[in-house]
């Protein structure tokens, strides 16, 4: 069984009252961030600001006009033009496809409602990339997707496919009776002013301003790849789009400027659960997730050469819009996570308020039958009484100074890849396979596969598989030097960045450590 954990931290939701813009500058320039963010609160912008080059050759910052592939943040937008014809009554989210396309295999069955949500079984077009990589429009794609079986029957299954969106993308054209870039344009990007957004539909498009791609995976900067065929991503991640006018588009989603209210609800239910989180479910082109026990919605956009993300805290009208054109999908993500606590002020007190310790204790009991009988459903349902269970297990470390407890609960043993969490200084793992020595308070203790532990981050992708990590702590700072207890790692795939700790820990104590013999 492989359980892909969603993080949910369980902080006091109270936007710093003095935010310090300087901090999130300080961290972003740390980086060497290269892109756009913006957060705002209701009609005001608390921070905008842009970093890097659009083109690292001729050293052309990004700016106001740059504009940037957003990705599958395409799918949003998607998804509102689709409701938006069913408030014009032109289609239902219920109509079968074979309503849109007669022949389509199993077109009876599946409907609007099972793309949307990704539940259609329709396989996503990357596993058949041959028979798509020359489509001259959607016609030819949708003509491809006739030929594929299933991988499961609609409505019994979620599993993310970009073919699903480009099936909407044609229902979109056949229904309106305009290409779907007109569409958007007329419907969406000029009713906002969105007059730096459009579709890149093609490889010849010039598109003035656009930011150039790059990847940064082995610590410098490479241009990446050309997209080959860009009408292969129409309806589910062609979009380019300003960090302006990504604002406008968020702005109008707290009103009735494109869809009704009441649609707006129906666009954010969530209509699928993921496993593995009691809390985050996919809706109409969202997904939907707490934090701070606050519900955001929020999506992320991954492209070669560029990455983008919105949260999107629909009740206090809080967003945040982060765009890069440097691709690395595992940073990106901790930096998103690491911007979160930098806006919200985690504290002891505010979290202990929050549960009992018979709450705590009913986790801890419900983990325990899970280890004995790894059923996953058995253990959500004896934790849904406790608000956000999922996410406590995981807090515990970090505000309590309860270490057998903490890794009691954590002891699973089917765990395959190693997730980050956040820590002020460094990252939060589990241990996978094998054991680490871990100091625990001021005592080293051997740990086993499932515990947590924190280690230094490595030259990888942050959810490659690991085994025998080479180093663990749990202290707080401030840090003591004889904390660290560094071992050899006998994986291959891991490569451990000495340097970058040694950083780390100069930082926290001015001290540095020895790279073992």
């Amino acid at each position: 069984m492989n359980l892909k954990i969603f993080f949910i931290a369980f902080i006091a939701f109270n936007l710093k009252a003095s935010f310090n813009v300087k901090q999130i500058d300080s961290y972003l320039k740390k980086e060497n961030f290269s892109g756009a963010i913006l957060i705002s609160k209701k009609d005001t912008i608390i921070f905008k600001k842009y970093y890097g080059y659009a083109n690292h050759e001729f050293e052309i910052p990004n700016s106001k006009e740059t504009k940037f592939l957003i990705a599958s943040n395409t799918k949003s937008f998607t998804a509102v033009a689709i409701i938006q014809l069913q408030e014009k009554k032109l289609l239902n989210v219920q109509d079968k496809l074979s309503t849109y396309i007669p022949d389509f295999p199993n077109g009876n069955i599946i409907t609007i409602h099972h793309l949307l949500t990704h539940t259609s079984g329709i396989p996503n077009y990357y596993k058949y990339w041959t028979d798509v990589s020359n489509a001259k429009n959607l016609e030819e794609m949708v003509k491809a997707f006739k030929s594929w079986p299933l991988e499961f029957e609609a409505g019994s299954q979620y599993a993310y496919s970009n073919s699903n969106y480009s099936l909407l993308a044609y229902i979109i054209e056949k229904v309106s009776g305009l290409k779907y870039e007109e569409y958007m344009t007329e419907n969406i990007f000029k009713p906002l002013n969105m007059h730096n957004t459009g579709s890149f539909n093609s490889v010849e498009k010039i598109i003035k301003n656009k930011a150039y791609g790059y990847c940064n995976y082995e610590g410098s900067i490479t241009i990446a790849p050309a997209i080959k065929n860009p009408i292969t991503l129409l309806g589910n991640g062609d979009l380019y789009s300003t960090l302006d006018d990504m604002h406008a588009w968020d702005q109008a989603l707290y009103t009735e400027k494109l869809i009704s209210k009441k649609n707006r609800e129906l666009m954010y239910m969530p209509h699928v659960s993921m496993e593995g989180s009691l809390t985050r479910a996919h809706s109409y082109g969202w997904f939907i997730d707490t934090y701070c026990n606050k519900r955001i919605v929020e999506y992320s956009g991954a492209l070669i050469g560029y990455l983008s993300k919105i949260i999107r805290f629909i009740d206090d009208e809080i967003s945040i819009i982060i765009i890069t054109n440097v691709e690395n999908q595992g940073k990106f993500c901790l930096l998103c996570d690491n911007i979160l606590k930098l806006l919200f002020t985690p504290t002891k007190e505010n979290f202990m308020n929050e549960y009992t310790t018979e709450e705590i204790q009913n986790i801890i009991d419900a983990w325990q039958e899970f280890l004995q009988n790894n059923d996953w459903h058995s253990l959500t349902k004896n934790c849904a009484p406790i608000k956000n269970a999922n996410g406590l297990v995981y807090e515990l470390p970090n505000y309590l100074n309860r270490v057998d407890e903490s890794i009691a609960i954590v002891d699973m043993h089917n765990l395959t890849y190693a997730e980050p969490h956040y820590h002020p200084d460094l990252e939060i793992y589990f241990v996978l396979e094998g054991e680490a020595v871990v100091v625990l308070g001021n005592k080293p203790q051997t740990v086993q596969t499932g515990d947590i532990i924190v280690i230094p981050p490595y030259k990888a992708h942050y959810s490659i598989p690991i085994k025998n990590f080479v180093l663990a702590c749990v202290n707080k700072p401030p840090f003591k030097l004889e904390s660290y207890i560094p071992l050899i790692s006998s994986a291959p795939e891991v490569e451990f960045d000495y340097d970058y700790f040694n950083h780390l820990v100069h930082e926290a104590n001015k001290h540095e450590i020895q790279k073992p013999q």
